[in-house]
């Protein structure tokens, strides 16, 4: 008999102290398996582990001080603004991605798919600022959203993004890094000799071209 999985049961001629001992020495340790569930489960309790952990690191880091203090939220959110407009980067020319196309090989699909998502969340960036920037020169009334602005990431951006609880200014550091692995990718729409997954929306797509290329 097993306790649970590839852990059989103490004989019962032993007595008490004996079962405690082999449990405590002997046990693998917890899987889901043990409980009945799927192996899978524990990697989704992991993941949200890390998202707690990460969440709380990000609420322990200070904030940046300065003359700040005495400013209001429109002039925080204009001066965030000014500073964002300055590094947005230009959305890729997808016409001329696609004129330079020889071999529409499934590097190449991955490269335009990753460049499309990144201009829809260029696209939105770019609207959204403009949008507050009329509300901050008083041509729209400020909304809730515009002031989120100034605290942390859009959730208009994070919805179109991947997953991250970075702020903002790490964030938009990030994407542009993120950008920067793009544009020399599109650049000759070759086999990249190096690729930062974790930096595309959907590394899962690339791990499936490898495959299918060397199948």
């Amino acid at each position: 008999m097993e306790m649970f999985p590839k852990f059989p049961a103490p004989p019962n001629t032993v007595n008490h102290k004996t079962v405690l001992e082999v449990i405590e020495e002997t046990m693998p340790p917890e899987t889901p398996l043990a409980f009945g569930l799927h192996p899978n489960a524990e990697i989704g309790f992991k993941l949200r582990e890390a998202d707690s952990f990460c969440a709380s690191l990000v609420l322990l880091q200070p904030r940046e001080g300065g003359d700040e203090g005495g400013m209001s939220i429109e002039e925080k959110a204009k001066m965030v603004l000014d500073d964002v407009v300055d590094k947005l980067p230009d959305q890729f020319d997808m016409e001329d991605i696609r004129s330079r196309i020889d071999d529409l090989t499934p590097y190449v699909m991955v490269a335009i798919q990753e460049s499309e998502r990144m201009n829809l969340l260029l696209s939105e960036m770019k609207r959204s600022l403009a949008e507050l920037d009329l509300g901050l020169k008083g041509d729209l009334t400020m909304t809730a959203p515009m002031e989120s602005f100034v605290d942390g990431v859009p959730s208009g951006w994070t919805r179109l993004a991947y997953h991250s609880l970075r702020p903002l200014g790490s964030w938009l550091a990030n994407l542009l890094q993120r950008v920067g692995q793009l544009s020399e990718w599109t650049a000759d729409l070759g086999v990249p000799k190096v690729v930062w997954l974790s930096g595309l929306f959907n590394p899962q797509s690339f791990l499936t071209a490898v495959m299918q290329t060397t199948a």
